[in-house]
């Protein structure tokens, strides 16, 4: 990954992070003003949890891409590209 990819990626996964977020503040408002059962929620839940552990899969390959560079595994060119 080139430098610019990676920070377009690190820029969607932020974007990522708050659709997380506000998934989890309304789960939360939801649940605590009564007006459903707990388990009206139950899928929802589930996505939470699918979105949760893609954004953290999605983060480590990028760290690690990240790290690479600076350790200077991957030789990097004039223009950002990782080779």
């Amino acid at each position: 990954m080139t430098i610019k990819e990676i920070a377009y990626k690190v820029e969607d996964l932020r974007i990522e992070a708050e659709k997380i977020n506000s998934l989890q503040n309304a789960l939360f408002t939801a649940i605590y003003s009564e007006s459903n059962a707990i388990s009206t929620y139950e899928w929802a839940f589930v996505v939470l949890d699918d979105m949760t552990h893609s954004l953290k899969d999605e983060l480590k390959i990028v760290t690690n891409e990240l790290f690479a560079i600076f350790r200077g595994e991957k030789g990097g060119c004039e223009n950002g590209e990782v080779h």
